[in-house]
């Protein structure tokens, strides 16, 4: 009787439970339904899919992820990582608080789940507005950049393609008055955006590594500059 107990105790502190039984509140319930309508139990599927092949993921509170979650839900962007609409990434981040024994305050790093839009995901939310004609994002391979105009701008990318080397980023975008807009940003530039602003990058990684992981053809399961470096990028060009 007690060992069936202690299975059942320990069945239930698992964290994929907790999130269930979090998911599971009838408030929580309606929120997704109104979000989602009958879209809401695949969403959550593959909330509990995304949840439990990450363990940066298990170490947040459950009621944090929901939160991030349902931000998701009302933009109507899926959290499956294969997809590249959204994502839920996990930082490290500082918080104040008070050592019962000592009575001070004091910082602890506590993990804290956050929802960001993957490069497709700004692209659909730029389309739903109906202001654009045409955005688009890519890599830039080496020899495809021919021309820079500094005075207007424009850029040129109509070079002949002389390696599979990614150099660069770029975004398009036309208005339907018109208005049309080019970024573009070498890979050098993108990983120092990244190892001086982005918090997911580790104090360790190196600018180099950064440049590096533009062309090693690896796709890692963490999400992040130091797992998909190229997704991030041409998040950051359209953003």
């Amino acid at each position: 009787m007690n060992l069936t107990m202690n299975q059942a105790i320990a069945k239930q502190d698992r964290p994929v439970d907790l999130l269930k039984a979090t998911i599971n509140a009838p408030s929580i319930q309606e929120q997704f339904k109104n979000a989602l309508g009958e879209h809401k139990d695949t969403f959550v599927a593959s909330l509990i899919d995304l949840y439990t092949g990450d363990k940066s993921l298990q170490t947040c509170k459950p009621s944090a992820i929901i939160i991030e979650a349902l931000r998701a839900a009302t933009l109507r962007l899926p959290l499956n990582k294969a997809l590249g609409f959204a994502y839920i990434v996990v930082y490290n981040n500082s918080v104040k608080v008070t050592n019962e024994q000592t009575g001070r305050e004091e910082w602890i790093k506590v993990p804290t789940p956050t929802f960001i839009p993957g490069y497709k995901g700004y692209i659909q939310l730029a389309m739903r507005t109906g202001q654009y004609r045409t955005i688009n994002a890519d890599v830039v391979y080496e020899g495809e950049v021919r021309k820079v105009n500094k005075l207007t701008g424009e850029i040129a990318f109509d070079g002949e393609k002389t390696s599979d080397k990614i150099i660069g980023y770029f975004c398009y975008f036309e208005l339907l008055n018109g208005f049309s807009k080019t970024l573009y940003v070498t890979v050098e530039d993108m990983a120092a955006y990244a190892k001086r602003y982005s918090p997911s990058v580790k104090k360790e990684t190196t600018v180099a590594q950064l440049i590096a992981k533009a062309n090693d053809g690896i796709i890692g399961k963490k999400v992040g500059w130091e797992g998909n470096f190229n997704d991030m990028a041409l998040k950051t060009v359209i953003r």
